[in-house]
């Protein structure tokens, strides 16, 4: 089963696309898209501490053709974490529409 998405929070408003959240088991994951790469990680634990997510388990690790590309759309936001996450209704707002 999936891990659910329970808080999200869109940390840069620009370059690079970058997102942290905490899951309903505790866990903190973090999003970030820069010069091409994107990497979705995990902390190994329960944690409040961001860091323990940027150094923590990666989950998702793609390289982009575009080096210099560091910009993501919410839709491929979306569409990076839904099959790795469960992401709610308001969770899907949050990606749409941040508070900055």
């Amino acid at each position: 089963m999936k891990a659910v998405i329970v808080k999200i929070e869109r940390t840069c408003s620009a370059f690079p696309t970058q997102y942290e959240g905490t899951l309903d088991n505790g866990k903190m994951f973090y999003f970030r898209f820069r010069w091409g790469e994107l990497c979705i990680s995990e902390s190994i634990s329960p944690t409040e501490d961001i860091d323990d997510a940027i150094i923590g388990t990666v989950v998702l690790e793609i390289q982009t053709d575009d080096d210099w590309n560091g910009v993501m759309s919410p839709e491929q936001v979306v569409s990076y974490l839904s099959p790795i996450y469960q992401l709610s209704a308001e969770i899907r707002n949050e990606i749409f529409n941040p508070i900055i």
